[in-house]
């Protein structure tokens, strides 16, 4: 995933599908910490507009949305031997 990420930022273009696969595979990992879904703006209407167009050259906006997913990767931690609270915050 991470270096499919910077290689897709080496080469800036790939086909939607392919994009689309990549951004599935972040987004599952980004559950962990949610607040990650929230750098993914641009990247889903270019999926949506461009599925089955084959290989395209990837809008600068997206190609830094994959970048910032890349720098907050270290982020992306949890401890699931950590035991469950029982505390709501509301």
């Amino acid at each position: 995933m991470i270096g499919a990420s910077e290689e897709l930022l080496r080469v800036g273009e790939t086909s939607a599908k392919t994009l689309e696969a990549l951004i599935s595979t972040w987004v599952w990992v980004s559950i962990v910490t949610r607040s990650a879904l929230s750098v993914l703006f641009r990247v889903y209407p270019f999926i949506r507009e461009n599925l089955g167009k084959g290989t395209l050259r990837i809008p600068k906006q997206v190609l830094e949305e994959v970048q910032a997913l890349l720098l907050l990767a270290v982020f992306f931690v949890a401890d699931l031997q950590v035991e469950w609270s029982t505390e709501v915050l509301m």
